[in-house]
């Protein structure tokens, strides 16, 4: 199987391995594998230096959009 493609742009491009040929189109792995993820303030405003006066529109502004905003 050939996969049209540009001609080569630099010599590192033209050195490059073709991602392509170790991809298995015909059989997929869809399973996901486990990935570890730290714990975090994650799903949490980032509200500090956000109240001066410099910031009240932007805030505004995503508020208005159906941000939420402190």
């Amino acid at each position: 199987m050939s996969i049209d493609a540009l001609e080569p742009l630099t010599v590192r491009d033209a050195a490059a391995a073709n991602v392509a040929e170790v991809l298995q189109f015909g059989r997929p792995e869809l399973s996901a594998k486990p990935r570890a993820v730290p714990e975090g303030p994650f799903g949490q405003l980032c509200v500090s230096g956000l109240a001066n006066e410099e910031w009240s529109p932007l805030l505004q502004m995503a508020a208005d959009f159906g941000f939420p905003s402190a």
